[in-house]
C-alpha cells in the first residue's frame, strides 16, 4: 500500500489537475493506494511519518519540490519508497534524474524501473534531497515565493532575481573541507548539491550526482550587480 500525498497548490494547481491523471495510471498498474491531501507543508510531512508509521510499502509525492522536501523530512530514517510525480512550478529535481517533464510519464517511469537507493544531506538537523546553500540564490527564491500565484516557470524566478539584486549584499563565512580550519571569506553563493538544478532549471552545481555518496560544493566570489 503506498500513501499518495497530493499538495493541491503545487505548480499554481497543477497538482490538483494531474491527480486523476496520477490515480488512473496507478489504477491500470494495479498499484494499491489511499490519498492523502496536503493542506500545508507541515502535513505532507506528517502524511509521510504517518506512512512510515503504518508501515506501508512506500509514498507517491504529487506536487513540486518543496513537497518532496516535506517527504523526505517525514520518511528520512525509513526502509520506504519514494516515487514522485512533481507539478511544481520548478521541478528542479527531476533534471538531475533526466525523467520525463510529464509528471504521469515520470512515475511510469519509475514504476517499471527497479528501486534504488540515492543519497540526502542533513543540514541543521534538517534533510535535503536536492541542493543546500546560502547567499544571492536563497534571497532569490524567497522574492520569488511572491510570485508563484500569478506567474509561472522560469518567469517566477526571474522576477526573483530581479528583486534580489536590488537588495543582495555579500555574506561572511568560514568554508572548510575534511576538518581543515578556514579563515572567514566574502561570498556571493554557497551551494552544496546533491542535485544539479535549482531555480527552474539553472544548472547551479553541475557535476553533483545523487548516489555517488558525496555533496559537490560550488562556491562563487563577490561579484558587482
Amino acid at each position: 500500500m503506498y500513501a499518495l500525498i497530493i499538495n493541491p497548490i503545487s505548480g499554481n494547481g497543477r497538482g490538483k489537475r494531474e491527480l486523476p491523471r496520477v490515480e488512473a495510471l496507478l489504477r491500470r498498474e494495479s498499484v494499491p493506494y489511499r490519498t492523502f491531501v496536503a493542506e500545508s507543508a507541515v502535513e505532507a510531512r506528517t502524511y509521510a511519518r504517518q506512512a512510515v508509521e503504518e508501515n506501508m510499502t512506500g509514498v507517491i509525492a504529487v506536487g513540486g519540490d518543496g513537497t518532496l522536501f516535506e517527504v523526505i523530512n517525514g520518511l528520512a530514517g525509513s526502509e520506504l519508497t519514494l516515487l514522485f510525480a512533481c507539478c511544481g512550478t520548478g521541478n528542479d529535481f527531476i533534471k538531475t534524474l533526466r525523467l520525463p517533464k510529464d509528471p504521469v510519464e515520470a512515475l511510469r517511469a519509475q514504476l517499471h524501473a527497479p528501486i534504488s537507493r540515492i543519497d540526502i544531506g542533513r543540514m541543521n538537523e534538517v534533510y535535503f534531497l536536492n541542493v543546500s546553500g546560502t547567499g544571492f540564490d536563497v534571497d532569490v527564491l524567497r522574492h520569488a515565493e511572491a510570485y508563484k500565484q500569478t506567474h509561472k516557470g522560469l518567469g517566477v524566478y526571474l522576477r526573483g532575481v530581479r528583486d534580489a539584486i536590488r537588495s543582495f549584499r555579500p555574506l561572511e563565512a568560514r568554508v572548510g573541507f575534511d576538518g581543515a580550519e578556514a579563515q572567514p571569506r566574502r561570498f556571493t553563493i554557497i551551494s552544496i548539491g546533491n542535485g544539479q538544478y535549482i531555480g527552474g532549471g539553472m544548472r547551479a552545481v553541475p557535476t553533483a550526482q545523487v548516489n555517488d555518496g558525496f555533496f559537490d560544493v560550488v562556491i562563487t566570489r563577490p561579484i558587482p550587480r
